[in-house]
């Protein structure tokens, strides 16, 4: 990122680094480990008199995580800072994504703090871009480390806390895996902070599931086959499972479109009453595929499939 001189003004709204995706792990020197946290992606720009929390695309979340905005004003006074983290909720002392996003929805502010006791969040800062009158993206993630190291040291909050490292990049999958966090990030110690885009001096690794699902309708776009409608069967029970839109090439996609009218049915296999209809085909279950994904929904639905 150009530094640009922020002194005096508003600091800018960030668009962070993301990591790219990788099956491959491996454990060098001169890489660190993180554990990836399944929440919400939250920036913060922090200044005396003005603090933001907004998401990757810029939308403002300063309001609806009041009690993590009160603790920074506590924590960071007369700071300027821009940090980058996530916000999380916590179910059995791991992440749940679905409690974080029911937090994240609330736009009534009487809902948010009747709600604020029976889901806290936490704000898990992994990186740090600004400080004071400096940019830090063009510096290397371990300094950048040694400077939230020291913000740290100043924190006494138990809603936010800082993503530790580990230089073990098996036992931190294992332990992972085991417990069924999402996943792991790998990061360059060298590795600069490159905003708005996928870099490789990031990656990550998540951990999924497998499951045998049967094709019960198709969801068209300008005529083509466009995502899957998916269920599974158990003994005369059909569950729906959600929708699913890659994992499919074009040919394959092509090929599904041209047979629909061989498997079309007009009855659906399982009752969808909130689901749209427009430009489905139900189909009769005869396509089955596997299907990779990150967890079930609180309704039972596959999430990321």
């Amino acid at each position: 990122m150009e530094k640009q001189e922020c002194v005096g003004i508003m600091l800018p709204i960030i668009k962070p680094m993301e990591p790219v995706s990788t099956d491959i792990l491996f454990e060098r020197r001169d890489w660190i480990y993180q554990i990836k946290w399944d929440g919400v992606r939250i920036l913060s720009n922090i200044e005396p008199d003005k603090i933001r929390l907004y998401t990757r695309n810029g939308n403002d979340r300063t309001n609806i995580y009041p009690e993590v905005t009160d603790e920074i004003k506590r924590n960071f006074p007369d700071q300027t800072l821009i940090l980058d983290g996530e916000m999380v909720a916590l179910e059995n002392g791991r992440p749940n994504f679905f409690y974080v996003l029911k937090r994240d929805r609330l736009k009534n502010a009487l809902k948010i703090r009747q709600t604020m006791n029976n889901i806290p969040v936490y704000y898990i800062i992994f990186d740090v871009l600004y400080v004071e009158d400096r940019w830090l993206s063009n510096e290397p993630l371990t300094y950048r480390l040694e400077v939230m190291d020291k913000l740290k040291k100043k924190v006494k909050s138990s809603s936010i806390q800082f993503c530790p490292s580990y230089e073990d990049a098996h036992l931190l999958y294992n332990y992972t895996k085991e417990n069924g966090w999402e996943g792991v990030i790998l990061k360059e110690r060298d590795g600069l902070y490159h905003p708005g885009k996928k870099h490789p001096t990031w990656k990550k690794i998540k951990h999924f599931q497998d499951i045998e699902a049967w094709i019960i309708g198709i969801e068209l776009k300008n005529k083509r086959a466009y995502s899957m409608l998916l269920a599974s069967q158990q003994g005369d029970v059909w569950r729906y499972l959600g929708k699913a839109a890659t994992g499919l090439s074009q040919k394959e996609l092509l090929l599904l479109t041209n047979q629909i009218e061989e498997l079309i049915t007009d009855t659906p296999l399982v009752h969808l009453p909130s689901y749209s209809t427009k430009d489905v085909r139900w189909l009769k279950p005869l396509l089955k595929v596997s299907v990779r994904f990150l967890e079930y929904s609180p309704e039972g639905q596959l999430r990321s499939p």
